[in-house]
C-alpha cells in the first residue's frame, strides 16, 4: 500500500552568500509522491572563481525523520549509501557541479527534515552554507473527488459528502485517522483505507480486539485504539515481544502479560504471587489432569474439591506456600468447585469442568 505525500521546501531557489562558490535548487518548492518512493531534489554547486579549483565538502549535518525507515543520501559523482554522511570533491574553475539530495520514505507518514551543508575546505573563515529539505505528509490525500466503495459517500479534499444524484450533502459522522501507514478514515463507525490500486476508499477488515482490564483495544495496522461511539482514539503503537520467555503485548508505553487467563500489567503476577490467590485451572474444561496455581501466607494450606451437591470428593494437602498442583485425574466427568484454604479459612473458590 502506498501513501501520498506533499513535500514543501521552506527555501525557494537559494543563492549562498559566500563569494567562492554558490549553490541553488533546480526543483519546485513542492513535490508529491507515494509512500515507498525515493524522492530526488536536484541542486547545482558553482565555482565562482574563473581561474582556480575549489576543494568542497558536503555533509549531512542533521536529520529528523518520523520513522527510522526513512533514509537520506547524496549523489555527487556517484550515489552513496545512507551511511555516507560526508564527501570531498574538487570543483573545477568556473564549473557547475550537479548534486542530488535524496529522501526515501517508508513505513509512516509525518514530518521529516534533512540538512545538507557545503563548505570550502581552504576557507579560513570556515563558512558553512546549508540547505534544509523538509518533508510533510498530509493526513488526507489531495485529490478532487474520491469514492468510498459500496457507499453513496464521496471524499472531496478531505471532507465526506453524501451523494444523491447531483446533490452533495456534507456528512457529519466521519473522522480522519492520522499517523497511519495508510490513509484512513471512519465513516459512521466503519474504518476505511485508501486503496491506491483501486483508486478509492475501501473497508478495512483486519481489525483485532483485545480486552485488557475492562478496556477494549481495537488493533488497526499496528496501532491500538479505544472507541467511544464512532470515535476512535489512538492509544499508541501495538506490538508483541517476549520477557523472560513469556509472551507480552505492548500498547504505547505499557506492557501486559497473560495471567490467570487475562492480560494484566507486566509484573502483576509477581505481585499477586507475593500475596494470596487461587488461579483458574488450566486447561478448563479438561479431560485427564489440569493444573492449578496457588499462593497463601499462612500455614496448613489445602485445596478441597466439591461436587455440585457440596460433597467433598478430594482434599490435597499443600507442602509449599506457593506453587502449583495437578488435579482431576481421579474424578469423573462433571462440574466441580475447588477451594484454597489456610489455617481453616477459605481464601478463594473457583469452578472447573471435567469432560468425558
Amino acid at each position: 500500500m502506498k501513501q501520498l505525500y506533499i513535500f514543501l521546501f521552506a527555501l525557494m531557489p537559494v543563492l549562498a552568500n559566500a563569494q567562492s562558490f554558490t549553490y541553488e535548487y533546480n526543483d519546485d518548492s513542492s513535490k508529491i509522491a507515494h509512500l515507498g518512493k525515493d524522492m530526488e531534489f536536484d541542486l547545482n554547486v558553482t565555482n565562482l572563481d574563473a581561474n582556480n579549483p575549489l576543494d568542497i565538502r558536503w555533509r549531512i549535518v542533521d536529520i529528523d525523520f518520523v520513522s527510522n525507515d526513512w533514509k537520506d543520501y547524496v549523489c555527487d559523482e556517484i550515489c552513496y549509501t545512507p551511511n555516507k554522511r560526508f564527501n570531498d570533491f574538487t570543483l573545477s574553475a568556473d564549473t557547475v557541479f550537479p548534486i542530488i539530495h535524496h529522501i526515501s520514505m517508508n513505513d509512516l507518514h509525518g514530518i521529516g527534515t534533512s540538512t545538507l551543508c557545503f563548505f570550502d575546505k581552504d576557507d579560513s573563515a570556515n563558512t558553512v552554507q546549508c540547505l534544509t529539505l523538509t518533508a510533510i505528509s498530509t493526513p488526507m490525500i489531495v485529490a478532487d473527488t474520491l469514492t468510498v466503495a459500496g457507499t453513496a459517500f464521496e471524499v472531496i479534499e478531505g471532507v465526506v459528502y453524501s451523494v444523491n444524484g447531483t446533490t452533495y450533502t456534507e456528512h457529519t459522522d466521519y473522522q480522519i485517522i492520522d499517523g497511519m501507514r495508510y490513509q484512513m478514515m471512519v465513516i459512521d463507525g466503519t474504518v476505511y483505507y485508501y486503496d491506491y490500486e483501486e483508486g478509492e476508499f475501501v473497508e478495512y477488515t483486519d481489525e483485532e480486539e483485545i480486552e485488557i482490564q475492562g478496556t477494549t483495544y481495537i488493533i488497526i495496522d499496528g496501532v491500538a485504539f479505544t472507541k467511544s461511539g464512532n470515535v476512535y482514539t489512538s492509544e499508541g503503537e501495538y506490538g508483541t515481544a517476549k520477557v523472560d520467555g513469556a509472551d507480552v503485548i505492548i500498547i504505547g508505553t505499557d506492557t501486559f502479560e497473560m495471567f490467570d487467563g487475562a492480560y494484566v500489567p507486566l509484573g502483576y503476577e509477581s505481585y499477586v504471587e507475593s500475596t494470596q490467590f487461587l488461579a483458574q485451572n488450566a486447561p478448563n474444561p479438561f479431560s485427564g489432569q489440569t493444573m492449578v496455581k496457588y499462593s497463601f501466607t499462612g500455614s496448613n494450606g489445602v485445596i478441597n474439591i466439591h461436587d455440585l451437591t457440596g460433597k467433598m470428593v478430594q482434599s490435597i494437602q499443600l507442602k509449599n506456600n506457593k506453587g502449583s498442583v495437578q488435579i482431576g485425574s481421579d474424578l469423573q466427568a462433571g462440574l466441580y468447585f475447588y477451594s484454597l484454604s489456610s489455617d481453616g479459612g477459605v481464601i478463594d473458590t473457583k469452578r472447573m469442568q471435567i469432560l468425558d
